[in-house]
């Protein structure tokens, strides 16, 4: 399997959200309750998110799917 690292665009915006979310309820649960939770990963994909994304993310790729990201 080969990954790519590349600079996000816009299209990466929705992956990059699921991937923050999934890590909050997953990595976060022992530690918060439900509320915060919900909380935090409510909503949907901003334009400021995008914006932020955008100029300053970097996504990890494998088979055309996006499986990481990181912001300078």
């Amino acid at each position: 399997m080969m990954i790519l690292i590349r600079k996000a665009i816009e299209g990466d915006a929705q992956a990059v959200y699921d991937l923050r979310s999934r890590a909050i309820l997953e990595e976060c649960s022992g530690f918060y309750s439900a509320e915060p939770l919900s909380l935090w990963t409510k909503g949907g994909v901003s334009e400021s998110l995008i914006s932020d994304i955008v100029n300053s993310f970097y996504v990890s790729e494998s088979d055309a799917q996006v499986t990481g990201n990181s912001s300078r």
